[in-house]
C-alpha cells in the first residue's frame, strides 16, 4: 500500500491510498468532533467487516474482539 496524496484544505480534506487492487479515496470534513471521530471509527470496523465479506482469502479478519472496543465490565461474584 502507498499513500497517493494527502490534501487538506480549510474545509475538507482527502487522503488517496493505492491497493493491489485500485485506489482507496478518503474524504472528509478539517474538522471532526469527538462524538463524530467515534462514528467514523464505528463505521469504518463495519466497512471493513464487510470488505472481509467480499475476499477470497479470507484474512484473520473477523475477530470479534478487534471490533469491540466498549469498555468489559467486570462483576464480582460475592455481589
Amino acid at each position: 500500500m502507498s499513500i497517493v496524496s494527502m490534501v487538506r484544505g480549510n474545509n475538507a480534506g482527502e487522503e488517496v491510498f493505492t491497493l493491489d487492487e485500485g485506489r482507496v479515496t478518503i474524504s472528509y470534513p478539517a474538522r471532526l468532533s469527538g462524538n463524530s471521530l467515534e462514528d467514523l471509527r464505528q463505521y469504518l470496523d463495519i466497512f471493513y467487516r464487510k470488505a472481509c465479506r467480499l475476499t477470497d482469502d479470507p484474512v484473520d479478519a473477523v475477530d470479534p474482539g478487534r471490533f469491540d472496543k466498549r469498555p468489559k465490565v467486570i462483576t464480582s461474584a460475592a455481589e
